[in-house]
């Protein structure tokens, strides 16, 4: 390889043209990389800033020289950062141009984006090969930018020229065109026989990562002739992307890699995520590999794959009803499967009648398990194991596959359905238009705008409990969210809490079967909910068909659905919430769960107290962990008591101080944690070890000024604090003596006051928003498991937005430790008393609405809802976790 450094006016200046190849990425960069540009631009511009700004490697392979025609080098690594400089270049080429600069114009035309006396493709200094071209061209031509993000760069580049200094004059133009030329700088490097694609596969310092879909058409590429690249990206490779794309053009690159992840697991072998790209070299490398015709097969597979997410119908209308109704479960776990019985239809190995088979198999073992209470963990595996286990009689071998993999049977489906809460499932509404369409209705409605009709409310009325009977509150929360007691119907609002008398009249008139059967009931109580329950439960039953009598699972460990680790670690951890519970301990553990570490209550915000099991290494630990820069200070100041406090829990402890992580105070016991006949003992030692952290770390971390303060009756509370605790204090006066479900708490003078949610993890709080003269209810989620619970509840956004009656803010934090879900009343006066009572009402209303609707399903997600909910692979989280277990507890 040979390198140089050469600036960007060096770069685009030379006798040659910087093609993209066909294998590249689509341009990628969107607003927040032009913004980091622009801002290190911006810096640059400072007095005090005299050298030059390092753009990165440009890498490029030149082509073999041939007479007549101008030097092309192919880039392969730099082809974002290139592009939109060249976007930047239109944009200051045409703000000189509209400002009547012509001689700067066309300095910048001629010396930066074309070759002068070049015509057709040779004309173009920086030229895409098919991928973005047209909007490219359009750009340097200077016509109206195209729709598309090329487009969108001239524009957002067009708009942050008019803030450079001197921007409407030429010599703030031209004094910001030799920035560009003069002061960018990069290590331009030419291959001299390495392997293009191993030096691309290395190198990514754009900013967006490369994903398993870059890397496996690049490595497809690099296979290729170049003569042949463009001819075969168009009949082969560019199709199959196009399916990915949206309305805009703009591909979907996660979506391809997750195809193409299918596609290699549809014979049975299960792949990683980060593995796709690596399985997919591995496989062909080792074979007589032949890009054409992997292509091929992966086009059609991709024509597949269409259907299965919906975006056209099976050919066969039989098969596509059924599929349509397998869509509403939303299982993509199962499509490397799917594929597979697809490319055994395609081959004429299965009929069309055995895919609707399979199918219908798919949705009741999915359906019977959620109703009857089984975990959905490790059915990413499950399921490619399933397509490896089918041979030359599918439909035998799925089901034999399924039944010895826990397939519920019928009679305890049918039970567990009577009293299943459907209401907070995810396919309450796929069930229950199911189970319509299985009434035969000549006429079907449309039921895409129907909702979801508590018969009896959730809000029973004096009226209501009077037609319950002395029980009203039993069977009220035995039986307001289960099947029986929900519908369909156009008329939600119109109904609500309305008497059964008045809500039968409205269903008589129903065009619904489901609903229009419930006014044959004269009353409306628990023996008429059960009643309907159970032949609700026998139509399911056939809609969704499992075995008809008990099977067995498979005893192999193998065959176990997930690592057996993780049901050991659900064991454990469940056992040990009892131990507690039955010991009386004041630990508040989080709900088990099959992680490596388990949640045992908190210090303090920002401080809770775990305990491990690491079964790798053999050993149990319980740390005192501290989140967040003020927690790390304290940290520090708790440990300049080190020797006291080792001395008052009686046992060296391991202190791990992490600047910009958590920081940890260990305390560890090398033990045989999978013999489960000395669990209780482990349980105690857990116990007795997290309670005396609390006993002797409390102290040091509650003592705080502020709790000083307090403690002594207010003095020294600033006046801003006194404030909100005379607000709050009148708040929760109101919540007392109005009886409210929602328990309040002591009073702190923060701008917040807390209620609980039903959940570790979950929090609600009334907020007091001074500045912006807004008061709020939030839902708040926290640490470990926030992004989990919020994506489950957001996915029923719009029911529960109908139930509460209006709109909410969700605002999903990504990688921060919250997420939130907010009602806010702006534009109040805090500071007039007077208006307290108003503002308190409003709040009171709020916070129980929100307890109302949101705690109930809070309290139904269990710990496999929160696991199929993560975005990181079960079995790469867990593998972290034992790393960063071991690294907790060797630390020191």
């Amino acid at each position: 390889m040979k390198s140089n450094n050469l600036t960007l006016g060096e770069v685009l200046a030379s006798p040659c043209q910087y093609v993209i190849p066909v294998f590249q990425r689509y341009y990628r960069w969107d607003q927040p990389q032009w913004d980091k540009l622009w801002n290190d631009l911006v810096d640059l511009q400072e007095p005090d800033r005299t050298g030059r700004h390092f753009m990165g490697f440009l890498v490029m392979v030149p082509e073999t020289f041939m007479p007549g025609r101008i030097n092309r080098s192919h880039l392969i690594d730099g082809q974002q950062r290139l592009t939109t400089l060249s976007l930047i270049l239109c944009a200051l080429r045409d703000a000189a141009r509209l400002a009547g600069f012509d001689d700067l114009a066309m300095k910048i035309e001629f010396s930066t984006l074309v070759h002068q006396f070049e015509t057709g493709e040779d004309r173009f200094r920086v030229f895409p090969k098919l991928r973005d071209r047209e909007q490219y061209v359009a750009c340097i031509n200077g016509e109206t930018p195209a729709d598309g993000r090329l487009g969108a760069a001239v524009r957002y580049f067009a708009g942050r020229l008019t803030t450079i200094p001197e921007a409407g004059t030429e010599a703030g133009l031209r004094a910001f065109y030799d920035l560009l030329s003069q002061r960018l700088e990069f290590v331009y490097a030419q291959l001299e026989g390495e392997n293009p694609f191993n030096i691309f596969k290395s190198l990514n310092s754009t900013g967006v990562p490369l994903g398993p879909a870059d890397l496996i058409r690049n490595f497809v590429f690099m296979n290729l002739p170049v003569e042949h690249q463009d001819a075969f990206d168009q009949a082969h490779w560019k199709p199959m992307e196009r399916r990915f794309e949206d309305q805009q053009g703009i591909l979907d690159a996660e979506g391809l890699s997750s195809f193409l992840r299918d596609h290699l697991m549809r014979h049975g072998e299960y792949i990683r995520p980060a593995e796709t790209f690596d399985a997919f070299q591995r496989k062909h490398s080792a074979t007589a590999f032949d890009p054409v015709q992997v292509t091929i097969e992966a086009k059609k597979a991709s024509g597949w794959y269409e259907i299965l997410l919906g975006n056209r119908p099976d050919s066969d209308p039989e098969v596509e009803a059924v599929l349509a109704q397998f869509r509403q479960l939303e299982s993509s776990t199962t499509d490397a499967l799917l594929l597979n019985l697809y490319e055994r239809r395609d081959r004429g190995a299965l009929s069309p009648k055995e895919l609707i088979e399979c199918l219908r198999l798919l949705s009741g073992f999915i359906l019977r398990r959620l109703v009857c209470g089984e975990n959905s963990r490790g059915y990413a595996r499950l399921f490619v194991q399933a397509a490896g286990a089918i041979g030359e009689s599918p439909v035998d071998d799925l089901r034999r596959f399924l039944e010895s993999r826990g397939f519920p049977d019928t009679p305890r489906f049918v039970r567990a359905f009577v009293t299943f809460d459907l209401y907070h499932s995810r396919y309450r509404k796929a069930v229950l238009v199911a189970l319509e369409r299985a009434q035969g209705h000549k006429e079907p409605v449309v039921l895409s705008k129907a909702q979801v009709e508590h018969i009896m409310p959730q809000t029973l009325t004096d009226a209501w409990r009077e037609t319950l009977g002395d029980e009203s509150a039993r069977i009220h929360s035995t039986w307001l969210h289960t099947p029986g007691n929900l519908t369909l119907t156009g008329y939600n609002p119109e109904l609500l809490n309305k008497p059964f008398a008045i809500k039968r009249e409205g269903y008589k008139n129903s065009n619904i079967v489901l609903t229009r059967r419930v006014a044959d009931s004269e009353s409306w109580g628990e023996a008429e909910i059960e009643q309907r329950a159970r032949w609700m439960a026998e139509d399911a039953s056939r809609i969704w068909p499992g075995p008809a009598v008990p099977v067995e699972r498979a005893s192999d460990e193998a065959a176990r659905i997930g690592p057996s680790r993780f049901d050991l670690r659900l064991r454990f951890w469940t056992g040990f919430r009892d131990h507690l519970k039955e010991s009386g301990s004041e630990l508040d553990p989080a709900e088990p769960g099959p992680r490596y570490r388990h949640l045992c209550g908190r210090l303090g915000v920002g401080k809770p107290l775990y305990a491990y099991l690491n079964l790798r290494n053999r050993r149990l630990a319980v740390s005192a962990c501290f989140h967040g820069k003020r927690a790390e200070q304290q940290f520090h100041a708790i440990r300049q008591h080190q020797e006291a406090i080792e001395a008052e829990i009686g046992s060296r402890l391991i202190w791990t101080a992490r600047p910009g992580g958590d920081s940890l105070i260990v305390l560890r016991n090398p033990v045989d944690p999978t013999d489960e006949t000395i669990w209780p003992s482990y349980y105690d030692w857990m116990r007795r070890s997290l309670e005396t952290f609390r006993r002797v770390l409390a102290p040091h971390i509650t003592r705080t000024p502020k709790a000083d303060r307090l403690a002594n009756h207010g003095e020294g509370v600033s006046d801003a604090e006194q404030f909100r605790l005379d607000y709050w204090f009148a708040f929760r006066d109101l919540l007392t003596n109005s009886s409210s479900p929602v328990k309040p708490r002591k009073p702190q003078p923060d701008p917040w006051y807390k209620f609980a949610a039903g959940r570790s993890h979950t929090q609600l709080a009334t907020i007091l928003g001074w500045r912006e003269a807004s008061i709020a209810v939030e839902l708040t989620f926290w640490y470990d498991q926030a992004q989990a619970y919020y994506t489950i509840l957001s996915r029923d956004r719009e029911a529960i937005e109908a139930e509460i009656g209006e709109p909410l803010e969700w605002q999903d934090q990504g990688d921060r430790r919250h997420s939130k879900i907010r009602i806010k009343r702006e534009g109040v006066d805090l500071a007039n008393r007077q208006e307290w009572p108003d503002q308190h009402q409003w709040l009171r209303e709020k916070l129980e609405c929100l307890h109302r609707v949101f705690v109930p399903r809070i309290k139904a997600i269990s710990p496999e809802d929160l696991e199929t909910a993560e975005t990181d692979d079960m079995v790469n989280d867990a593998s972290e976790g034992a790393n960063m277990d071991e690294g907790a507890t060797d630390a020191g």
